[in-house]
């Protein structure tokens, strides 16, 4: 095995446990709008780049792998369900999952 490899196997180790204590650990609780902090975007994002790079690098490391579909985070918005009203920090969010990559925010 060449020491890239082992590198990119490290790596792919190492972004999958930081994966696993974003998925574990982010606050999903409903909020409003205008209360969601930086962090609170960032982590979305974040998770959902690791997700993909992850993705690319089990496709490097192992091309005959059989890859399920991935998930995703995505901040929901009330206002999917219900009209926008006047306001956006009217509007209540909250973090859920989502397999679909087209839902996710800035990858």
């Amino acid at each position: 095995m060449s020491r890239n490899t082992e590198l990119l196997e490290s790596a792919t180790k190492n972004i999958i446990d930081i994966c696993n204590d974003i998925y574990t650990q982010i606050d999903r609780s409903t909020k409003d709008f205008d209360d969601m902090s930086d962090c609170d975007w960032e982590l979305v994002r974040l998770f959902n780049k690791l997700v993909h790079a992850n993705q690319r690098n089990l496709d490097a490391l192992y091309p005959d792998r059989k890859a399920g579909i991935p998930k995703f985070l995505k901040v929901k918005y009330s206002s999917e369900i219900e009209p926008f009203g006047s306001n956006v920090n009217d509007v209540d969010v909250w973090v859920e999952d989502t397999h679909n990559q087209d839902e996710v925010h800035e990858l």
